[in-house]
């Protein structure tokens, strides 16, 4: 469990993405994009505001602006 503040907290594993927004009191489960084979060589990155980024080699593939509800693949 990552937290960003006093809280807001991410937790994920392969397929799966957890957010609290209480301090660990409740999460919300949401399906993360992709499949596990993509997701075991990336990494998940939380900023602020909603925003999360799934990385793959230093770069972002995949990213949501409203804590994992929805997600969008990035073009390079």
């Amino acid at each position: 469990m990552n937290f960003y503040s006093s809280s807001v907290g991410y937790a994920w594993t392969q397929s799966t993405l957890l957010t609290t927004t209480d301090g660990g009191k409740t999460f919300v489960s949401r399906q993360l994009p992709g499949n596990q084979e993509i997701l075991t060589s990336t990494s998940l990155v939380a900023g602020s505001g909603g925003r999360a980024w799934i990385v793959s080699d230093s770069y972002p593939v995949f990213e949501t602006k409203d804590s994992g509800a929805s997600w969008s693949g990035l073009d390079y």
